[in-house]
């Protein structure tokens, strides 16, 4: 795993120096704790601003069904690529092959070097 790139933005440019692994780690939560809060202050200020979430609150109906719809779709983008065993059909792989992509992902590498297959995730 590793840290979220906002907190790696945020180190990076941390002037204080850090000298042992407790303190990077104090910094981190020190910097996550204020995004959240942030975040939250956001969201409160978008509720008390009605002009900006009006649509959402006159039709909440109308809203939660279009966000079911949009969900569906994002769901399973790539079935249409998938056989019934979940693997990817033939012509699919044939055609990332050509073009020098991942079999696995689509990426722009090859498939010994995907960082997304877990057979190649380091232990």
């Amino acid at each position: 795993m590793g840290f979220l790139s906002r907190i790696l933005d945020q180190l990076a440019s941390h002037t204080s120096r850090i000298d042992s692994l407790q303190d990077l780690m104090d910094i981190t939560l020190e910097l996550d704790t204020r995004y959240h809060e942030r975040q939250k202050d956001k969201s409160h200020h978008q509720e008390e601003n009605p002009e900006a979430s009006k649509s959402s609150y006159s039709n909440p109906q109308s809203s939660a069904s279009s966000n079911k719809k949009n969900f569906q779709k994002r769901d399973k983008p790539h079935s249409s690529l998938l056989n019934k065993k979940f693997k990817l059909i033939n012509s699919e792989k044939e055609g990332r092959i050509k073009e020098g992509l991942c079999t696995y992902c689509g990426g722009k590498y090859s498939l010994g070097c995907c960082f997304k297959r877990p057979q190649n995730k380091l232990s």
